[in-house]
């Protein structure tokens, strides 16, 4: 695929997004731990808050992503009416959400837990 140089630059701002937010995540876990080493409440509420940033980032990285593909990979797609092609777009698709489904579970479970 031939991209413009925009849309290059648009994924590339998407992936340092995620990975951003990845590392604002790990930073706010740790200093809850340090702060906060047996359970409550509140420190249950930072850590969820932010994994929900990361799910955010996560969300709009796959926007961008759809935004930028879909166009590109559609017309090739199209012209050669393959069903493998689309099975396997299909299956990515599914693969993506199902991976976006697991990620959220494990955000709401990877709190401090009672002990």
């Amino acid at each position: 695929l031939r991209l413009p140089p925009l849309q290059i630059a648009a994924l590339l701002f998407a992936i340092g997004f995620v990975l951003v937010a990845e590392l604002f995540n790990t930073a706010i876990e740790a200093t809850v731990d340090l702060a906060m080493p047996e359970y409550h409440p509140l420190a249950k509420r930072a850590k969820n808050a932010a994994a929900g940033g990361v799910l955010v980032a996560a969300g709009v990285s796959v926007g961008v992503g759809a935004c930028v593909f879909v166009p590109a990979i559609l017309p090739h797609l199209v012209a050669a009416q393959s069903p493998a092609l689309f099975g396997a777009l299909f299956v990515f698709c599914f693969a993506v959400v199902l991976l976006a489904g697991v990620r959220a579970a494990a955000a709401r479970t990877a709190t401090i837990t009672p002990e």
